[in-house]
């Protein structure tokens, strides 16, 4: 649970800054969570407490999203979708949170990643992603390059007037707004070590697209259950300055997939944003074609 900032203009943010308990840590190198990693193969960061996800059915524990502890997500179909990954909504009543997520599945069932939050309602949001490692059979070593699209959600998306116009402004709900990018990732099996960045980011601003800067995964171990962990940057050399922290696990056979969870801070918007914006985001993606870096870019013919 994060807190909301007020409403300022039309196209002011709706922020939040972290309520975190005392078992949260802080990455090195500024910014993020130090992710929990459950056991059973689960990753997760912020407030979501469960995932279940199948390729068409989505379930969520977070927090007031609805009756149930796994909470049944709509969707309007296959379709209905953020950078490749399906969305989905929940929503009780116009004076309860509005939620939306993005899920994910490997190809081969490998790997389900997830992201959910909503806009904020009574000074708070809630917002997480998580990652779950259903089957692994790494390779004995050797370098291996990934690519593939990211999808986020921030806390920074348009209110929703109610639809009982007796509502207080206070109980007012807003909406998470979604962010879109592309994701590279080295990974190092004989050194178990992982790299990669972040980059074409875009936000959409309530209908206007927002172009970010790319962020960089600094180098991070992998684990010896294909887990990874490191931290994350916005710019270059001198210039770079902690913007959170990412996690994940590689899945399938040879660890044909990697997925990962990102924790991004109010740095990675700029200089200028609002010092309590937050971003959960998830990406799945499959080893390049030719095994190598370079052949993650192809020519174009």
């Amino acid at each position: 649970m994060r807190k909301v900032l007020g409403l300022m203009t039309v196209a002011a943010l709706l922020a939040a800054c972290d309520d975190r308990s005392a078992e949260d840590t802080t990455t090195g190198g500024g910014g993020g969570v130090t992710p929990t990693v459950p056991t059973g193969g689960e990753i997760a960061v912020g407030d979501v407490e469960a995932v279940s996800f199948d390729g068409e059915t989505l379930l969520v524990r977070v927090a007031l999203d609805g009756d149930s502890v796994l909470e049944e997500y709509e969707t309007a179909g296959p379709g209905d979708t953020v950078n490749g990954y399906q969305r989905f909504t929940q929503n009780v009543s116009s004076l309860n949170r509005s939620y939306t997520a993005l899920a994910g599945e490997a190809g081969d069932g490998s790997l389900v990643a997830v992201v959910t939050a909503d806009g904020g309602q009574f000074n708070r949001f809630f917002g997480g992603a998580s990652v779950v490692q259903n089957d692994l059979s790494a390779p004995a070593g050797g370098l291996v390059s990934y690519q593939g699209t990211y999808a986020g959600l921030n806390n920074a998306g348009p209110a929703v007037p109610p639809a009982v116009p007796g509502a207080p402004p206070t109980a007012f709900t807003s909406d998470a707004a979604t962010v879109t990018g592309q994701v590279f990732l080295n990974a190092d099996f004989t050194d178990n070590k992982v790299e990669g960045a972040i980059y074409d980011r875009e936000w959409d601003n309530d209908g206007t697209p927002t172009e970010l800067d790319d962020l960089t995964l600094i180098v991070g171990d992998i684990a010896a259950g294909g887990t990874f962990s490191g931290s994350v940057e916005i710019g270059q050399g001198s210039e770079a300055t902690g913007a959170g922290a990412y996690s994940g696990a590689f899945g399938g056979t040879d660890a044909a997939f990697a997925g990962g969870v990102l924790d991004i801070d109010p740095a990675a918007y700029g200089e200028d944003a609002d010092a309590n914006l937050k971003e959960f985001g998830i990406f799945i993606i499959g080893q390049c074609p030719g095994g190598n870096a370079e052949s993650c870019f192809p020519s174009p013919p």
